[in-house]
């Protein structure tokens, strides 16, 4: 599974260096939600959400950050 972080407008993901991407592959992949939602408040992100992305196939889970 991969926790990474969405921008719910655009589609792209958070990547390592701060910019997005649309390439799920060089996206920051978290070790855990707690550590993505924490994140996401301390960088003050706006309009993002947390994605779990699972490799067998299930449907990912998205969860809003506030």
């Amino acid at each position: 599974m991969k926790i990474l972080i969405q921008h719910k407008a655009t589609g792209r993901f958070l990547a390592v260096d701060g910019a997005w991407t649309d390439d799920e592959g060089t996206a920051k992949d978290f070790s855990n939600a707690s550590k993505a939602s924490l994140h996401c408040r301390e960088r003050a992100l706006k309009d993002v959400q947390i994605t779990l992305r699972f490799e067998t196939g299930l449907p990912d889970i998205n969860m809003p950050v506030q």
